[in-house]
This record gives C-alpha cells, sequence and structure tokens, in this order.
C-alpha cells in the first residue's frame, strides 16, 4: 500500500510538472514538441507524435518526437479511417494495439505497413485530445512490437492527453486571434495606401510584403491581365530565387493563373505529392494557392503565394487572401483610372498643342514634323508616318516620318506604299494590324522585320468627306 502511494505521488508530481511546463508558452509550434517529448518520457515509449484533426477530416501531424527515422513530417496527413490514430479520433477513446501489422481490427495503409516493417515499433497507444467537449485532434505513442499499456498507464496518458489538449486550445484561440489582429492590419495598411498612392508599383509591392508578413510563408507573386489584349504578365514579386524568376518570366502559359481568372475562384493545392501533374509548380513550390484578384465582379490578376514546405491553407487563411485580392483589385482599379484620366488630359494639352502649331506655319514639312513630334510624347507607337495622295500620279507619296530611316522609307521602289495604307485609303477607314509578318497585304517584309516593327495601326486623314491621305502607327 505504501509503495502503491507512493507511485501516484510520484505520477501526481510528474504530471503536475508536465503541466506547468506545458502552460508556460502559448507558441503552437513549441508547445507541441513539448507534449511529444513530455508524452515519450512520461511512459517510456519510443515514439510519439501529434496531430490535429483539420476541417476536412485528416489528421496533420504538428509534432514528432523520436529517432529520426520514426517521426512524422510536419504537415504529413493521416486520412479518415486508416491507423490506429484515426480510429481513436472516431470512437472518441483510447485505443491500443500490441501489434498493429497484425490486429485485423486495423487499416493499414501501404505506407504504414511499409513503417511497421522498417521500424519495428509496431505496438502503439493512440489518446485522443478532447478541449471543451471538441476532441482536436489525438497524440499517438508508439514502441516495440509486444508491449502491453495497463489500465494504470493508459489513465496516465488520458490525464496527460486532457492537460496537453486544453494547452493546445489556448494556443489555438491566442494565434488565431494574434492572426485576426494581423490580418486587419494589414487589410488597413493596403486600404489606406489606396487612399495615398496612385501608384500601381507602389501598391503591389504594399500588397506583397504584407501579405508574406501575415501569412508567414516564403514567396507571393501578382499576376495581372491586360485589359485591352488580355495578355497575363508577371506585375509583381517577392521571395524567388534569380533562377526562379527566370522560369517564371519564361511562362507565357500558367494553367493555374488561367483558371482563376475565368473562374473567379480561389485554386489550393496543399501538398505537391497528391497531384499527378506538378509542371505548373516550381520545385521547390510544396504548398500553393492562387487567389483571384477582383475589381468588382471582374477579375483582373491572380495573387499567387507559395512555401517550401506542405503547410496548408486554412479556409480562414483564404478567405483573408480573398480579402486581400479584392483590395488589391480595387487599388489597381483607381490606379488605371488615375493613369487613363491623366493620359486623356495629356491628350486634349497635345491636341490643342498641335491645333496651335498648325495655325503658326503653312509649311507643309514643318507642319506634319510638329505633329508627329507631338503626337510621339502621349502615344505609345514606336514608329509613325503621313503619305498624302499625289493627284497627278496617283500614288499615296510619302511625306514626313518619325523614327524610321527616311530614306529607306522613301526609296523610289516604294513610292507607293508597302500595302496598307493604300488599304486604309480605299476603305476610307481605320485598319489595325496585329502580326504585320503574317498579312498577306504587306510588301517588302524585310523592311518591317529589319525595323522590328510587330504591329500597325493606320487612320486616313480625311476633310469634308474628301481623302487626303494616311496617317500610319508601327509598334515593336
Amino acid at each position: 500500500f505504501a509503495q502503491e502511494t507512493e507511485r501516484r505521488r510520484r505520477e501526481a508530481e510528474e504530471l503536475a510538472r508536465l503541466a506547468k511546463s506545458l502552460t508556460e508558452t502559448l507558441d503552437m509550434a513549441a508547445g507541441g514538441n513539448r507534449i511529444v517529448m513530455s508524452g515519450r518520457e512520461l511512459v517510456g515509449v519510443k515514439v510519439a507524435t501529434l496531430r490535429l484533426l483539420q476541417p476536412d477530416g485528416l489528421l496533420r501531424a504538428v509534432a514528432s518526437s523520436g529517432d529520426s527515422f520514426s517521426q512524422s513530417p510536419a504537415g504529413e496527413v493521416v486520412s479518415s479511417g486508416t491507423g490506429l490514430t484515426s480510429r481513436a479520433i472516431t470512437e472518441k477513446r483510447p485505443i491500443w494495439s500490441a501489434d498493429m501489422l497484425n490486429d485485423p481490427e486495423i487499416y493499414l495503409t501501404d505506407q504504414m505497413r511499409d513503417y511497421q516493417l522498417r521500424s519495428g515499433n509496431r505496438s502503439m497507444l493512440a489518446m485522443p485530445l478532447r478541449a471543451h467537449e471538441k476532441i482536436i485532434g489525438a497524440l499517438a505513442l508508439s514502441d516495440r512490437t509486444g508491449r502491453i499499456y495497463s489500465a494504470r498507464e493508459m489513465a496516465l496518458v488520458q490525464t496527460f492527453a486532457d492537460q496537453a489538449a486544453l494547452a493546445l486550445e489556448n494556443a489555438r484561440l491566442l494565434e488565431e486571434t494574434e492572426s485576426r489582429a494581423q490580418e486587419q492590419g494589414a487589410l488597413n495598411i493596403i486600404a489606406n495606401a489606396i487612399s495615398q498612392s496612385l501608384d500601381r508599383d507602389e501598391l503591389l509591392k504594399i500588397a506583397l510584403d504584407k501579405v508574406l508578413e501575415v501569412t508567414r510563408r516564403e514567396r507571393v507573386s501578382i499576376r495581372l491581365k491586360d485589359p485591352t489584349n488580355g495578355q497575363v504578365t508577371l506585375a509583381a514579386h517577392r521571395g524567388f530565387s534569380q533562377d526562379e524568376i527566370k522560369n517564371l518570366l519564361q511562362r507565357t502559359q500558367h494553367q493555374p493563373t488561367q483558371q482563376v481568372l475565368a473562374s473567379g475562384q480561389p485554386l489550393v493545392v496543399d501538398n505537391r505529392q497528391e497531384l499527378h501533374n506538378t509542371q505548373s509548380l516550381l520545385p521547390l513550390s510544396f504548398s500553393v494557392a492562387w487567389i483571384p484578384i477582383k475589381a468588382g465582379a471582374r477579375v483582373v490578376g491572380v495573387l499567387g503565394i507559395s512555401a517550401g514546405r506542405p503547410v496548408p491553407f486554412s479556409q480562414r487563411e483564404v478567405e483573408f487572401l480573398q480579402a486581400i485580392g479584392n483590395v488589391i483589385g480595387v487599388a489597381i482599379e483607381n490606379a488605371r483610372l488615375f493613369g487613363q484620366t491623366k493620359r486623356n488630359l495629356e491628350q486634349i494639352r497635345v491636341l490643342h498643342e498641335v491645333g496651335t502649331a498648325l495655325t503658326s506655319t503653312l509649311n507643309l514639312h514643318d507642319l506634319l514634323a510638329v505633329f508627329l513630334e507631338k503626337i510621339d510624347h502621349v502615344l505609345p507607337y514606336s514608329a509613325s508616318s503621313v503619305r498624302l495622295l499625289n493627284p497627278e500620279s496617283g500614288l499615296l507619296e510619302p511625306i514626313a516620318c518619325r523614327n524610321l530611316d527616311e530614306n529607306e522609307w522613301k526609296a523610289e521602289q516604294w513610292r507607293g506604299g508597302r500595302g496598307l495604307p493604300s488599304v486604309v485609303f480605299g476603305n476610307k477607314a481605320p485598319l489595325m494590324v496585329r502580326t504585320l509578318q503574317s498579312d498577306p497585304r504587306l510588301r517588302d517584309p524585310q523592311f518591317f522585320r529589319k525595323h522590328e516593327l510587330v504591329s500597325y495601326l493606320g487612320v486616313p486623314l480625311i476633310v469634308r468627306d474628301e481623302i487626303l491621305g494616311v496617317l500610319s502607327f508601327y509598334t515593336k
């Protein structure tokens, strides 16, 4: 009786010591490591693994203690209905087995069977973690094959598991509270940036820095869709190596980005090992989320967040990232509207200058030189030219050009034009060609290839229903 009393006293003191140790930190990771190390010491097992229950029913490993071979890596998942831990969660009670490999009541995956054979730790005790009448996970203790757990040991582990569950729940609540405060702060900073700056690049920089800070992940990028031509480009990025950036820039088509742009819904990959096709992922990206950036109902881009570890995205985190995406979308739209207004005002100013210049001289060459110079300041074109109809020859003759080799452009053999201006003149209507080299109406393609001219816009010069010539623009 005296020995039993002394044993109970030592166990109570040990539980009190462990409970004090668990309450000394509210950090989830640190608390998880203390739980598995203390669990191993409590009943003298070789391996202890802590898993938390996810909303989708999976059990994810958050901490493990034991030899390196036996430890479960952080983020590793156990599906519902497989293994002893999952069964303990389902039945809401402690379960143990002296030899899991030969226990007919336990379903093991091939990976689990392989581990049991190689490790020899085939005895396991799985203890559900219950906090406030809710099961939040399980503590699994593994030892040599054949070990039997007494009722006293199970009661001891149960008491410890209850303490651990409360410590984990307190840490989770604190972490969630801090995360929400950080999230709201990040949203406030981004929203504040919108009201203070209309520079798109500055807004994107603030957004990316805060996303990295709040999500505690490693890499983030923003791809934007051009509203005029639909082209998607990498607009900003953080945390990537030079080789990764080169890889991203070379991707003209990115399937996840296209999917999010089309659906307007987030796309999440929690573990690349669960994918059959990983071509869309960078080699060091294990967990990735692609979030739509919206301006109202319109998707204008995609926010990509990734980590080099299989750290899953919670539903709350995805919703927060969607909120950030919406804020960024509003910022981009405001910047676009501001830029458009600024350009419109600049164009009005230039038109006024052109009008003033046109009334200052009657010299045709000087007039057209000023005209093309003013247009060059506000329109993003690489080259421009003017051809006017010669009534005597009936040809559209070269009169003035800008950013072209004038002698080559006015070559005698091409005095009548290189095809496309004649189409504009004949139709008395604007003509736009996206790819010059593939247009059969083009003459002298070598000239355009030499000067790296890719696209064309031609507009007729008309006065009182009479067409005088053609104004042409070329882009590289």
